[in-house]
């Protein structure tokens, strides 16, 4: 681990004590849009682990009404020509929510070095959410 922070999906189940080997059943997605399904089944873990307090163990959820309550996501670049699969991580931005958001209200983080440390560490997870795979 990292700064206390899980860095692999192994990490994330031995925090919340569950079997990482326990996965949704996705066979009735299609083909393509199955390793999405199951990394997003992981990411929600990912992110609800990296949002919790190590101290108070209290999980942080952003609040949609406080516009004064920075709220951080990670921006992504489809066409990254340092990457081979021409995905590669942007950078770590803030959001109020004041008016609109480019990404969904569960993908958030409580700060830009959580935000950050996320792109670092599950940026496969982000790829199999994103990504659709070329047949």
């Amino acid at each position: 681990m990292e700064n206390n922070l899980p860095t692999t999906w192994e990490e994330v189940c031995q925090s919340k004590g569950i079997d990482p080997n326990q996965l949704p059943d996705v066979s009735l997605y299609p083909k393509k849009h199955q390793a999405a399904a199951v990394a997003t089944f992981k990411w929600y873990h990912v992110l609800e682990v990296l949002n919790t307090n190590p101290e108070t163990k209290l999980l942080w959820e952003p609040d949609w009404k406080d516009y004064d309550q920075a709220k951080y996501y990670n921006w992504w670049d489809m066409d990254d020509a340092d990457s081979v699969s021409g995905f590669g991580f942007d950078g770590a931005y803030y959001g109020d929510g004041t008016a609109y958001t480019s990404v969904g209200s569960r993908l958030v983080f409580k700060s830009r070095d959580i935000a950050r440390h996320a792109a670092k560490h599950f940026i496969d997870l982000y790829k199999d959410m994103l990504v659709i795979p070329a047949e």
